[in-house]
């Protein structure tokens, strides 16, 4: 059924929104709607080569069609590493079903990027947004992936590798910039579905900390790698616990929630993938609230350095028009996992990678292809609601 159109105030607008793309999606709307668009949304540059220079026929805009785009957390900040993608997420809208599907993306997925202009490189899919941002390395890539949109066309390239599906746009939030918006908001009460301790979650700042250790200690652990090399250094980690049911958080709690990756109770990917949903639940409980209103002024303000996208205005516009409907979409999870889709391997330099199991991509991409095509679930711990 085709979308109303209505008129709404700006923050009812702003609310809808964060309800169908997650926090990044919510803060780069806010912060376009707020006039700081030029320091958020970023211009890809063209290709060398155009496939088709022939003159093509505009399609007719159609607003009920699937809009696919990904959503990328970072680290940010000073240390080595600041740009790898630790979330990576295919976010597929489907408004004619009134849903959402978040395809949550490992980060070790190995993939071969155009970083050479005749060869490309294999790589982590993760390092994919700081390889586009480079100013030091590959600087002979084509020049679609360089410059301040750069990365983004680079993770989107990779994803496609991976999902044999385009995105369309990508939004990328530094880790500072969800922390700084949910704390804007009071934080958020999240439903723990399961209870969990993960004993090795890294500390901001002690990336490199040597945790007192001799040299001859140091050059021990240089010939270890994967967990073995990172649990070498016990002071670079911190212990977390989150016992089950309705919880407060603040932005930094809420973060550490969404990124754990090691405990034995709801570790790994699938894991990461429900707890990133319970916060996205989370997160547009409040902003629907009236008392989360008078903080969007100051959230735009705050977080207009810890956002990219490019996403167009026009785009914006398009999906604020259908603020009613959007609070009603359901929003699900799937993740590409190492269970039945990947399986772990070693890169030729001796890094922990994940590959598909089948040998190439195009089991995932039948897989995902199918579920995109089914029929929305029922399931209410799915709703947006």
């Amino acid at each position: 059924m085709t979308a109303q159109l209505i008129t709404l105030p700006l923050w009812q607008k702003l609310a809808a929104i964060a309800a169908v793309v997650t926090l990044g999606l919510t803060v780069a709307v806010g912060v376009v709607a707020y006039g700081r668009a030029r320091s958020v949304v970023v211009t890809p540059k063209s290709p060398t080569i155009t496939q088709d220079n022939s003159p093509q026929p505009s399609p007719t805009p159609d607003p009920d069609r699937d809009r696919v785009i990904a959503l990328l957390g970072y680290g940010g900040g000073q240390h080595a590493g600041g740009r790898l993608t630790d979330t990576m997420i295919l976010a597929v809208i489907q408004p004619k079903q009134q849903r959402v599907i978040l395809v949550s993306l490992p980060r070790d997925i190995w993939v071969e990027l155009p970083l050479k202009p005749t060869e490309l490189v294999g790589s982590k899919l993760n390092s994919a947004y700081s390889y586009g941002l480079d100013t030091r390395r590959y600087l002979e890539r084509p020049p679609e992936f360089t410059g301040n949109a750069g990365g983004g066309q680079l993770a989107k390239y990779a994803i496609k590798q991976v999902t044999g599906i385009q995105p369309e746009y990508f939004v990328a939030v530094d880790f500072e910039g969800f922390v700084k918006a949910i704390d804007n908001f009071g934080g958020v009460t999240v439903n723990v579905a399961r209870p969990f301790t993960d004993e090795w979650y890294p500390i901001e700042g002690k990336e490199n900390d040597t945790c007192e250790k001799s040299p001859e200690e140091l050059a021990a652990v240089a010939t270890l790698s994967g967990t073995l090399a990172e649990q070498a250094f016990p002071c670079r980690y911190e212990k977390l616990e989150f016992l089950a049911g309705r919880q407060q958080m603040d932005g930094a709690t809420a973060l550490k929630y969404v990124r754990s990756r090691h405990s034995n109770q709801d570790g790994g990917d699938l894991g990461r993938a429900a707890r990133q949903r319970a916060v996205v639940v989370a997160l547009k409980d409040k902003i629907f609230k009236l008392e989360a209103v008078p903080k969007l002024p100051g959230l735009l303000t705050t977080l207009s350095w810890h956002v990219s996208t490019d996403l167009p205005l026009a785009e914006w516009d398009d999906w604020l028009q259908r603020a009613d409907d959007l609070q009603h979409y359901h929003i699900t999870s799937l993740v590409i996992d190492d269970k039945t889709q990947l399986k772990a391997s070693k890169s030729s330099d001796g890094q922990f990678i994940l590959v598909p199991r089948q040998g190439d991509w195009s089991a995932v991409q039948a897989w995902l292809q199918s579920e995109l095509a089914s029929p929305p679930a029922s399931d209410s711990a799915t709703q947006l609601q």
